[in-house]
């Protein structure tokens, strides 16, 4: 839970839940250079009896998240 500017402290949560989903594509662009990528969308929500926490998003569980990586083969060496 945030404290302060870029201070975080642990704190217990009664419940929470986390539903989602997850998309990923890998794909072959050349014969030496590929592509990864992946998207994921969750909704984390605390689920307390605290009236004021109840429903807020879980701290360090961002609701949209997306990567994109470039892989490059190397020849073997003989």
């Amino acid at each position: 839970v945030p404290s302060g500017v870029n201070v975080f402290r642990p704190v217990n949560l009664a419940a929470a839940r986390v539903r989602g989903h997850e998309v990923a594509v890998r794909g072959q662009l050349w014969e030496r250079l590929g592509l990864v990528a992946n998207y994921t969308h969750q909704r984390a929500r605390e689920e307390s009896e605290v009236r004021f926490r109840a429903g807020k998003q879980l701290p360090g569980r961002p609701a949209d998240e997306a990567i994109a990586r470039r892989i490059l083969t190397c020849a073997k060496m003989i």
